[in-house]
């Protein structure tokens, strides 16, 4: 799940160079061994600054989240529409011993506007979104103003599974309710 949330945050051709460079260094190589220490060393190489602390934290510590959609209304007429969210926020770090610390959530979340699946669309894949964008979300009640275009009928916190959610259910909300 972590190098699929990498691969989502810094793209696939930057993931692959760093596996690349990695086999480059160690492949066929006499001991000692690499370790996924090593390996992370590179894929770190491969991330831009701005995303640095993330990953590392991502691959460093059993990082936890649970975002939660609370209300999503879609308000006005016609090119005015919007969407009013309030998306709850909590994250945490496990010791992996089944001890768990909340610290303070303060990441940028992908949310999206869906548009009615369709019809031969296996049951757990989403539509491709009339909105994507990400938003910054913080510990507790977030309430964001998203432009609605289209005919969305639900709202996803989240939608590409890029962080670890227990419960990835309640990041999903139909718009018609």
């Amino acid at each position: 799940m972590a190098i699929y949330a990498l691969r989502q945050t810094i793209g696939e051709d930057a993931v692959n160079r760093a596996l690349r460079n990695f086999l480059a260094r160690f492949a066929f190589q006499p001991p000692p061994f690499p370790t996924s220490r090593d390996l992370v060393d590179y894929f770190l190489a491969q991330t831009p600054a701005e995303h640095q602390a993330w990953a590392k934290e991502l691959f460093e510590k059993i990082t936890l989240h649970e975002l939660k959609v609370v209300e999503a209304t879609i308000e006005g007429e016609g090119e005015n529409r919007a969407l009013h969210l309030s998306v709850q926020a909590k994250k945490l770090y496990a010791d992996g011993k089944g001890g768990e610390n909340e610290t303070t959530m303060d990441e940028w979340v992908d949310i999206a506007l869906l548009p009615e699946p369709e019809k031969d669309l296996p049951e757990n894949v989403l539509p491709e979104p009339l909105h994507q964008q990400r938003y910054r979300l913080v510990t507790g009640t977030n309430t964001i103003k998203i432009p609605v275009t289209g005919n969305p009928v639900r709202v996803a916190v989240d939608p590409g599974f890029r962080l670890i959610d227990r419960n990835p259910d309640d990041n999903l909300k139909s718009l018609l309710d």
